[in-house]
């Protein structure tokens, strides 16, 4: 937040992480990525974060990731499986964005915009 010069995270906000994970991810087939994966984990919010993100009440946290989520950390509450999203969607009624693509906005030099969603019809 400091760098992007943000003040503060308003209820209502969305809140977007780029990782660079889609960077990562080009030129790899399907087997390696999810390989790859497997043994390098995800980057993302810890509880932690998610816990101090989700107090702010924005409206969505989102991520380039798959997960939104660091997976397989030490962090993570024993028993569980994807604790940031049990706490964004179930204590604090964040919904989580997975796989936004932000890197042309971070090209810009993009902070803040408008961000819409809207179904996908198949």
């Amino acid at each position: 937040m400091h760098r992007e010069r943000i003040a503060s995270i308003e209820p209502g906000d969305v809140v977007m992480f780029r990782t660079g994970w889609s960077q990562l991810l080009k030129g790899r087939t399907p087997a390696g990525i999810t390989r790859w994966s497997a043994a390098e984990g995800m980057p993302g919010p810890y509880v932690r974060e998610g816990r101090f993100l989700g107090s702010m009440r924005p409206a969505c946290i989102a991520s380039d990731t798959w997960a939104l989520e660091v997976l397989g950390s030490a962090d993570n509450v024993p028993g569980t499986a994807f604790p940031v999203h049990q706490d964004l969607l179930m204590r604090y009624g964040v919904r989580i964005g997975e796989s936004v693509v932000v890197d042309e906005l971070v090209a810009d030099g993009v902070s803040e915009c408008v961000y819409i969603v809207t179904p996908q019809f198949v």
